[in-house]
């Protein structure tokens, strides 16, 4: 696939996109919501957009979507509110949306992934309890795009923050990464 520069994100060459999903950061830093909206604003009007209901990265997308459809993942669907467990179902759900020919995640997790979080194609263990769900959901979604070959899988860290060793390639914009033998 192509990637293009801009000023603050690459161009994905979106084109075969038919879902595109997006997490991250809760409280995102100003250059991360620049990046959010950028990015969310070069999603073709025809993909629908997968994302959850929470603050920062989740409303940053909705906000910014312009006329793309959209699914909410609400966590008030997947248990009751304020459990741990009802957060990992509606991201595990979002995610595995997106697992489908034309299928992207995009995440912006904003802060260094904890040690204990690593990439897998089952969701509870990438889920297992470290306190960030935009780690465990990238990690499950590249767990999926490795096991099926599906999804894309893109990732914005504000640098100097580098991701950890699963396979992402730098994009030639600073702070953006893609999964090798994916998105090139």
């Amino acid at each position: 696939m192509t990637i293009r520069k801009s000023m603050t994100v690459p161009t994905f060459d979106f084109s075969t996109a038919r879902v595109v999903g997006v997490g991250g950061s809760r409280a995102p830093s100003p250059t991360t919501r620049s990046c959010v909206v950028a990015m969310v604003q070069t999603i073709p009007a025809t993909a629908v957009l997968h994302v959850g209901e929470q603050r920062g990265v989740d409303g940053l997308a909705l906000t910014h979507r312009g006329t793309n459809p959209y699914q909410l993942f609400d966590v008030k669907d997947y248990g009751p509110p304020g459990l741990g467990s009802s957060y990992a179902k509606r991201s595990i759900a979002c995610v595995e949306s997106t697992n489908v020919d034309g299928g992207w995640w995009l995440s912006f997790p904003d802060r260094p992934c904890p040690a204990t979080i690593t990439p897998s194609s089952n969701g509870r263990a990438c889920f297992n309890g470290s306190g960030s769900g935009s780690w465990s959901s990238l990690a499950y979604a590249l767990g999926l795009a490795v096991r099926d070959g599906l999804l894309q899988v893109v990732l914005y860290l504000p640098p100097p923050l580098q991701p950890p060793d699963w396979g992402f390639v730098p994009c030639d914009v600073p702070g953006w990464y893609a999964r090798k033998g994916g998105v090139s």
